[in-house]
Parts: C-alpha cells; structure tokens; sequence
C-alpha cells in the first residue's frame, strides 16, 4: 500500500524512497568479492560504506521523526551529535555483518522512516522545539543533501562503475 504524505513531506519522501531504492539496487547486484575493495572514503572499505548507509548518521533523522510521532520534544537534538564518532561507532558494529544484513537493514530503515514520514501532519512543519531551524526546514535540508546518493556515487566509482547524475 502507497503512504500518504502532508504536502510538505512529500517532497522528501519521493526523493529518499527513489535514492534509497537506487542504492538498494545497486548493492544486490554488486558481487560478494567486490565489498572488500577500498572505497575511497577514509580507510573504509566499501562493504564499510554500505555499513554506513545502513546505520550511519542518516540516523539522525530516524531518530527526530520516532520523537515526533511519539509526541515529545526534539529540544537541542541536531546540537547534541557527535557524527563522526557515532559514524565511526556504527560503522564498526557492522563491520563483521553479511552483506545480505546490511542490504535487509538498509531496505528496513527507509521503510522505517517512509513509514514516520507518513505519520508528519501540516502542523509539524513549523515545529521547531528550540531546534535553529523548523521540521520542514530541517527535512528540505535532507532532500537537497541526498545522503545516499553522495555515498553511492562514492560505491560506484570505486567499484567501477560510471556515476550517476543527481
């Protein structure tokens, strides 16, 4: 069954589920050997990266929207993040994974926050919860930065593949 969105969501929405369902095609075909190749991306290797657009600081998100629809406050949350170490962290969690999990955890976090898009109403938009910017704000900066396209763009050309434009 398709989600419906708030107009405002929309966008972002369409935009993660094409990105993600881009990269998730990509990664199912890639062969196993190839993961242990060097990325290009500090030491990671790109099995490494995968593992990092499975359970990297695309989190982020994840985390505001269970505490929208949960009803509680975001307060300081873009403030309180150590990317880099928490990436880092994650990252070496992941690192003795199949890539068949990282692929299953990949597909399940952007149903996961399709699913929490959903769940945004016209209201949210201009939530802000002392945060610097609103929701909505917040969620445009998502779509125009395209996380999983930087990173996949990254796969592709370390695996040889030509890159693909935005």
């Amino acid at each position: 069954m398709k989600q419906a969105f708030a107009a405002w969501v929309a966008p972002t929405a369409a935009v993660l589920a094409e990105d993600r369902d881009e990269v998730l095609t990509f990664a199912r075909s890639v062969p196993a050997e190839a993961w242990e190749q060097p990325s290009g991306v500090e030491e990671w290797m790109c099995k490494d990266l995968l593992a990092h657009l499975a359970g990297g600081n695309d989190q982020l998100l994840q985390i505001m929207l269970r505490k929208v629809a949960a009803g509680k406050r975001l307060e300081a949350l873009l403030m309180d993040v150590d990317t880099d170490g928490e990436n880092a962290r994650r990252v070496a969690e992941r690192r003795g994974w199949p890539v068949e999990r990282l692929i299953a955890e990949l597909k399940a976090d952007g149903e996961e926050v399709q699913e929490l898009l959903s769940r945004l109403s016209e209201d949210d938009e201009q939530r802000r919860d002392r945060l610097p910017m609103t929701l909505g704000a917040f969620l445009q900066v998502v779509r125009h930065e395209r996380h999983d396209m930087e990173h996949f763009r990254q796969l592709r050309a370390a695996l040889g593949s030509p890159p693909t434009p935005l």
